[in-house]
């Protein structure tokens, strides 16, 4: 029988639904783009802008050889501007702090330190809801607009906050979800940051799968749920999951110590942000399949798939890559697919801004010329996720308790992209291989699972396999 909570959720659903259609209908409802034959005759475009965003698409071989598996990768590479002065928007907080007794001591006191931090570094007119959760729920601060006399409010509702009780998350992220819903205006970006050391426990909801739910409801209300996870006991694959289907960030922080540092990260990103509400829009070319998204869920309707992106800060650059199979069945030039991008634009307050890129590729009978068409910068975006879905995967034999099964996925990863590493010279991946290396030896170490290094060791990896996929 459902509980209670799910029961909110479920029914939550179709409010969500409603709400996202009235609020967003016509940015929602975009024509799909147009299908492709199997051959182009003129080469399409491969990047395009608008706005405070640019789209680049390629993919990582420019041929492929005849009656092979068709396998490439596609790179879907999303740019905002770096501005130098940014029209600031107004920024609109839900804070949602776990006061469970696990948080008890020290971890309570930086959680408050941190919350602090943010409603001092916030400006006048922003808004921000505070929310804190044990069994049960309490909103701390319904919406505030901040100013001298709402900002002391805040600060002595933080510092009475008080540890007790066990960790409702679920009702306290609906509770939140409800304030935004009163308040936030289209032009506002608006962020919930949930910060516990816990997991979810009744009478909220307790799977992972509901919590994914919830989270896909709020990234259609345009309210993404940045997580931070605290310690050794929380739930990982639950904060991971909220902040994926959202499209919100995922942190770890072994000591709560790390918070502000993390809390002024979440604040720099969202008051520069650029380009909000962003999708990639997947059209693939008759008998083109989808391999595997990585780092992204998705939704499909027969050969159009959809990414939600989230939000972009000034400067910042996100990657999705795709992996394809393609049929490759006779020489000749062929459409792959067609991809477009929609996001509000916030510098100019546009919204349902549109963008699009299309790649072919050349089938080949000549092996040498299919060897030299490989595009290096895209190569080391494939080599960065792969290595990030053989951590997860890796960590997954770790907590089953097959410790050599794991160490082996990741030696194998790691022989194979440090061994490309040299010859398509990227930084990013040298980084990437430098994390994998690290972490490789600490599985080596093999502290016990239930331990607390060992934890730890999950969770880090967790995270750095969420950043390394985007």
């Amino acid at each position: 029988m459902l509980n209670r909570t799910r029961w909110i959720v479920v029914a939550a659903a179709g409010l969500t639904v409603a709400a996202a259609a009235l609020s967003w209908g016509k940015r929602s409802k975009q024509e799909a783009p147009p299908r492709h034959g199997p051959v182009t005759i003129k080469p399409p475009p491969a990047s395009s802008q608008a706005g405070a965003l640019k789209l680049s698409a390629a993919l990582s071989s420019s041929k492929l050889l005849v009656g092979g598996d068709g396998r490439v990768y596609l790179d879907v590479d999303l740019t905002a501007a770096k501005l130098a002065s940014v029209a600031r928007p107004r920024v609109t907080i839900a804070l949602v702090i776990d006061r469970s007794m696990s948080m008890d001591g020290a971890r309570l006191v930086d959680a408050k330190l941190a919350a602090q931090r943010l409603v001092d570094a916030l400006q006048d007119g922003d808004r921000v809801t505070l929310i804190s959760f044990g069994t049960d729920v309490t909103v701390l601060a319904p919406t505030l607009v901040l100013r001298a006399d709402s900002r002391a409010e805040l600060r002595s509702r933080i510092n009475d906050i008080r540890a007790v009780g066990s960790t409702n998350m679920s009702e306290a992220l609906l509770r939140a979800r409800a304030e935004l819903a009163r308040t936030m205006a289209q032009d506002d970006v608006t962020r919930i940051v949930l910060l516990s050391d816990g997991e979810p426990k009744a009478p909220g909801l307790t799977e992972i799968n509901d919590f994914a739910l919830l989270a896909d409801e709020s990234q259609g209300l345009g309210m993404p749920i940045s997580t931070i996870g605290v310690g050794d006991s929380y739930r990982e694959d639950i904060m991971r999951a909220m902040a994926e289907h959202s499209a919100g960030q995922f942190h770890h922080v072994e000591d709560s110590q790390g918070l502000t540092s993390i809390i002024d990260s979440e604040l720099a990103s969202v008051s520069t942000t650029v380009a909000k509400r962003t999708q990639v829009v997947l059209e693939l070319a008759p008998g083109v399949e989808i391999d595997r998204v990585f780092g992204y869920p998705y939704s499909s309707e027969g050969s159009t798939h959809v990414v939600q992106i989230g939000d972009l800060a000034s400067g910042q650059q996100r990657k999705l890559v795709v992996r394809l199979r393609v049929p490759a069945t006779q020489v000749g030039t062929r459409a792959v697919a067609r991809v477009d991008v929609s996001f509000d634009d916030v510098t100019s307050k546009r919204s349902g801004l549109v963008i699009g890129a299309a790649v072919d590729v050349e089938l080949s009978r000549d092996v040498d010329a299919v060897g030299a068409s490989l595009n290096r910068a895209v190569q080391a975006k494939v080599e960065q996720v792969e290595s990030a879905a053989t951590i997860d995967d890796a960590m997954a034999q770790y907590k089953a308790g097959q410790i050599e099964e794991a160490q082996q996925l990741l030696e194998r990863r790691l022989a194979a992209s440090t061994a490309i590493a040299p010859s398509l010279d990227s930084p990013a991946l040298d980084a990437s291989n430098a994390g994998l290396r690290k972490l490789n030896e600490q599985v080596r170490a093999r502290p016990s699972a239930g331990s607390s290094a060992g934890s730890n060791m999950m969770k880090g990896a967790s995270m750095d396999a969420f950043q390394n996929a985007r």
